[in-house]
């Protein structure tokens, strides 16, 4: 017994199925992908890991395959696709060797005749108010030229 079939019709058929699922799911499935290959290969980071994410410091707070939740420093949570993640620059601070800060401070000099003495406070506010040891890679570097200390420190 044979068939009739017209394989110019099951064959027209079966690709207008195709493309029609290609233009619906065709994206979706890409971003899942890149997804799934962004967390499980790459593994950037983890939950709880402080990130840097587009000039903002995150926190993650749960990671799915689709998206990020993390919280911004002031509290607000934003989720972030995955996807959108990979195609960007993200740095994980937690992972990070070595870290540092600096920051200015501005005081009067005319209120203080030693400028040691000003660099022995200012090394003694950041110890108390940043909980770090005394001579931890603090510097302190004023300018007599122009009345502005600069305080940093490595940890």
């Amino acid at each position: 017994m044979k068939l009739q079939v017209d394989v110019n019709k099951v064959w027209l058929s079966f690709s207008s199925v195709f493309l029609a699922f290609v233009f619906v799911f065709g994206n979706s499935l890409r971003n899942m992908y890149e997804s799934v290959i962004f967390l499980f290969v790459m593994h950037p980071y983890d939950v709880g890991d402080a990130l840097f994410i587009s000039s903002d410091w995150c926190q993650v707070e749960e990671i799915a395959l689709q998206y990020t939740q993390v919280v911004r420093y002031d509290g607000v949570k934003i989720w972030y696709p995955n996807h959108v993640l990979c195609a960007g620059a993200v740095m994980n601070i937690t992972r990070s060797a070595k870290r540092w800060e600096s920051f200015k401070v501005c005081c009067c000099y005319a209120c203080f005749h030693d400028h040691h003495a000003i660099k022995l406070h200012l090394v003694g506010a950041v110890c108390v108010c940043c909980n770090v040891q005394q001579g931890a890679g603090i510097k302190v570097y004023c300018c007599t030229a122009v009345p502005v200390g600069s305080v940093a420190w490595g940890a």
